[in-house]
């Protein structure tokens, strides 16, 4: 409704992130995550301290990528986000702003992201979840039927109360509360990846 959705992007861009999404969710239990976890956290930190300066982030690229470049970053998008079971929106809004988008414009078309990366990931989590043990009752392959409800539910709930904030916050405000989301993300990220570490040492 408020013209922050780059409908073109979500059309050259989704058919790659819907194969990344797709593998990565089958492959997610042959990988082991902590070394790109740890990757991700420093990367991430590194954007969040830059957006939380405030004023317009310097730009890598004049526009989005196109052609090889384009599916190769979309499919990366997508395999990564739906591996490290996150939505579009962290990696979406950072390739957008790094290429030279407006803050408002990067959040509402990476929320188009997440669509493309959620279906096509959780039926990836389900066929690499089948006939595994141990997984909690009502659940079909990796994906759990209560948690997937309960999660929908609030989210379709809260989404556009987010997305009118959003548009009431200016562009150095906005950048810098989806700077310490990003931070804690990577925190928590980078914490997941040390943690075997120290249980080694223990």
């Amino acid at each position: 409704k408020r013209d922050a959705v780059d409908f073109g992007v979500l059309r050259t861009w989704g058919p790659w992130i819907v194969a990344g999404a797709l593998a990565g969710g089958m492959l997610a239990r042959l990988v082991p995550a902590d070394a790109l976890s740890a990757v991700f956290a420093i990367g991430a930190c590194i954007v969040a301290i830059r957006m939380a300066r405030g004023g317009s982030v310097q730009p890598v690229f004049d526009d989005l990528p196109t052609g090889a470049a384009r599916a190769g970053i979309g499919g990366g998008l997508g395999f990564v986000s739906s591996w490290m079971g996150i939505g579009g929106g962290v990696f979406g809004v950072v390739l957008m702003t790094l290429s030279g988008r407006p803050i408002h414009q990067a959040v509402g078309t990476a929320a188009g992201f997440g669509a493309a990366i959620g279906a096509p990931g959780a039926f990836g989590f389900i066929i690499a979840g089948l006939g595994v043990e141990g997984r909690p009752p009502f659940s079909l392959g990796f994906v759990n039927g209560p948690g997937f409800l309960l999660i929908a539910t609030l989210t379709v709930l809260t989404a556009p109360l987010g997305a009118r904030l959003a548009h009431g916050l200016s562009r150095t405000l906005l950048q810098r509360l989806f700077a310490a989301g990003l931070t804690v993300v990577a925190l928590q990220m980078g914490w997941e990846a040390l943690s075997p570490l120290f249980s080694g040492a223990e």
